[in-house]
Order: C-alpha cells, then sequence, then structure tokens
C-alpha cells in the first residue's frame, strides 16, 4: 500500500508538471501559413472514415488535433469565437445551437468539453479538454492541480455512469428507470459491463459529464434526421475522457461512434479493453515516441491496464519526425519511461506532450502514406503493444 501510494504521489507531480507545458503561450491551432489554414484538416473540419489507414484517417486525426487546441483555450469564450469561425454550432441540453459559450460550453469542476455540430460535413465531434488548462484565467492553478488529481488516482473501480443501483452490502444491483432508454444496452450486455474496472479518476471525471452530454446528444438528434457521423476526442486526460464518452453513446443510443485520441493513458484492463473493442469497431490512437502519458498506468501498477482501440498509430518527432514506429521499436517503449528520460530529466521530455506536436507529425505522416500506409499495419500495432510484457 505504501509503494502504490508513493508511485501516486510521483505520478502526480510529473503529471502537475506536464500539465504547465505553454501555458502562458497563445498558440495557433489551424495551418502553419495561410496556404495550410485553407484546409479542412488543418482547420478542425475534415472528419471522414477512420477505418483504413490511408490519408483520410490521417486527416482527420490531425482535425481532431485542432479541436483539442480549441477546447484548451484560456477562456471558454475564445474557444466558443473559434469554433463559431470555423461553422460548428455548439449544442445545448435542448438540443439548439448555443447563443454564447455559458450555453455550449461543459465545465464540471476543473473539465471542459463541448458537443458540436457542423452542418457543412454533417459531423457532431464531442471533445474534451486534456490535463493542461491555458494562460492566467481564473482559478487555472487549482483546476491544474485538480487534473492531475484525476489522472494520479490509479485505483481500478467500477464504471460510475451505468444506469444502475449497487448494493455494496449485498453485492447485488438493479437498473435504474433509465434504463429502458439505454438502446445499446441490454440485460446479456449488462452483465458483462456492470463488474468491469477503470481507472477510478478518469472514471469519477467522466461522470461529471456524462448526464449533460447524453441530455445534448439525444435532444440533437431528436430534432436532427440526418443520422450525423459523431466522434468522440480528445488529448491526454481529455482522451480517457473520449474512450469512456464513445461506449457510453454505443451503449447509451446504439450508434456507432467514432473514437479517435491522442496521447491517451490506459484507462482500464483487460476485460474493459475485450469488452470495448468488441462493441466500438471504428477507433484509432495517435502517440509521440517520447510521449510518456501513454505508458501510464501499465508499468507502474504491475501493468494491470490495457490500451483500447483497433489501431494504434505510433510516430517520431525530432529527426525521425513523422516516421511511424517499427515493432521493435514500439516494444522497446511500451511499459517503459526509458524513452521520455523521466528520471534524469523531467523538462526535457514535457515538449512531447502537446497537440500541436502530434499535429506537426501527423502533418509530415501526411506526405508519406502514399508508401507507409498499408493495410492492417496500424492494427498489428496495437495487437502488438498490449500484448507485450503479458508474461
Amino acid at each position: 500500500m505504501r509503494n502504490f501510494i508513493g508511485k501516486s504521489v510521483s505520478l502526480f507531480l510529473i503529471l502537475w508538471l506536464i500539465s504547465f507545458n505553454g501555458n502562458t503561450k497563445t498558440e495557433n491551432c489551424f495551418g502553419l501559413d495561410n496556404k495550410d489554414r485553407e484546409q479542412k484538416y488543418e482547420n478542425g473540419n475534415f472528419f471522414r472514415s477512420i477505418v483504413n489507414y490511408d490519408s483520410d484517417l490521417i486527416k482527420t486525426a490531425m482535425s481532431a488535433m485542432t479541436h483539442s487546441c480549441m477546447v484548451t483555450q484560456k477562456e471558454s469564450s475564445e474557444t466558443f469565437k473559434l469554433l463559431s469561425a470555423k461553422g460548428w454550432e455548439l449544442i445545448t441540453e435542448k438540443g439548439l445551437s448555443a447563443k454564447n459559450s455559458r450555453e455550449g460550453i461543459i465545465e464540471p469542476r476543473a473539465g471542459r468539453a463541448y458537443v458540436a455540430y457542423n452542418k457543412s460535413i454533417n459531423t457532431v465531434v464531442v471533445t474534451f479538454r486534456g490535463t493542461g488548462v491555458k494562460g492566467m484565467g481564473k482559478g487555472y492553478k487549482l483546476k491544474l492541480i485538480k487534473n492531475a488529481l484525476t489522472d494520479s488516482n490509479l485505483r481500478l473501480k467500477k464504471l460510475m455512469w451505468l444506469p444502475i443501483f449497487r448494493n455494496k452490502k449485498k453485492s447485488s444491483y438493479s437498473v435504474t428507470e433509465s434504463f429502458k432508454k439505454w438502446k445499446g444496452l441490454t440485460r446479456e450486455t449488462l452483465k458483462e459491463w456492470k463488474d468491469i474496472k477503470v481507472h477510478n479518476g478518469f472514471n469519477k471525471e467522466y461522470n461529471r459529464f456524462a448526464g449533460t452530454i447524453s441530455k445534448r446528444i439525444e435532444s440533437f438528434l431528436y430534432k436532427n434526421k440526418k443520422n450525423p457521423k459523431i466522434y468522440c476526442i480528445g488529448f491526454s486526460l481529455g482522451a480517457a475522457l473520449a474512450t469512456h464518452c464513445g461506449i457510453h453513446l454505443r451503449l447509451r443510443f446504439g450508434i456507432n461512434p467514432n473514437v479517435l485520441v491522442g496521447a491517451s493513458p490506459r484507462v482500464g484492463g483487460r476485460d474493459f479493453q475485450k469488452s470495448y473493442d468488441k462493441l466500438i469497431k471504428n477507433s484509432a490512437r495517435i502517440m509521440l515516441e517520447k510521449d510518456p502519458v501513454p505508458q501510464i498506468p501499465g508499468n507502474i501498477i504491475k501493468k494491470l491496464y490495457k490500451h483500447v482501440g483497433h489501431k494504434l498509430l505510433p510516430l517520431y518527432h525530432d529527426k525521425k519526425m513523422g516516421q511511424r514506429l517499427k515493432e521493435k521499436a514500439l516494444k522497446l517503449i511500451t511499459h517503459s519511461w526509458n524513452n521520455a528520460r523521466v528520471g534524469r530529466d523531467v523538462f526535457a521530455f514535457i515538449k512531447y506532450h502537446n497537440y500541436l506536436k502530434y499535429k506537426d507529425a501527423l502533418r509530415k505522416h501526411l506526405s508519406m502514406c502514399k508508401s507507409d500506409c498499408k493495410k492492417g499495419t496500424l492494427e498489428n500495432l496495437a495487437k502488438i503493444e498490449r500484448d507485450f510484457g503479458n508474461k
């Protein structure tokens, strides 16, 4: 127990330091120059299929990183302005277009998220902010601490947002009145999911969002009959929440959301991974070689955690910018912090945990896709990473 607590405290301190990365700088969420900014995938307006390893997946990932940048602005009003300028309508709990950030931006505790719709591409995105909180806005230091505490709450606990009452004394449960609204959750499916355990910090944090996200999606789908594409996206802590979002929407509405995340920590154990990947068919994860966050938890507590997702795109930064890691290189960093030099120089790796660095690597990889993008490659890499270190 003492060893576990010590590791949790160490993780908290590291994540707290990571969260300060660039939080006083003004960022350009879009293209590097005016020509780039005209591209839909640079300005957050490109969302297509992520089923295949091709340019569509890479461009969609770049758009997702743009949204991760927009949701992380100093004030929610800035996020609202950026989204509006790019043609996105923020959705309220009544399924209507928000008139201001207070109506459209979701901010429980220290987190931030939004449900937004772009009519021109008939797409809904549910986007979550990561650990970092930008700038010197009101209460930002406290928000940083709260987010870092969420990240470092490593214990595995049962899902909190399922429509059930748990009787801890009798180890039994009963469904709530809302259960009948859960179109993707049968009694049989519930038996499987009720005992599945996940990272307690991410579990608690998503539970704060689940109710309002459910209302916004339900109301919007009722009013909009165009069957929009739906994406759950996020970076870092936001990626963990987007992972919850994907399975929540699948069970709640019986739909098939796309889950596309960057720099995601592991969210649950082997049972969670198997059940998740069985239901979520369209999922992909992006990681940079020297980013330590995708390696946690896992090496900290005897590899109890497993990554979800059918596809993994691991990329180099620095000298090999945009190149994809091969199997051997991926194994070297799986369940290891050595790639990030954590013990020797904390600040040396902070720069790699940044959505714009990810976008840089994706931009470069896009130019390599004709020769690199081969069927089955990303599925194989995801499997290798999950299976490595099991013995």
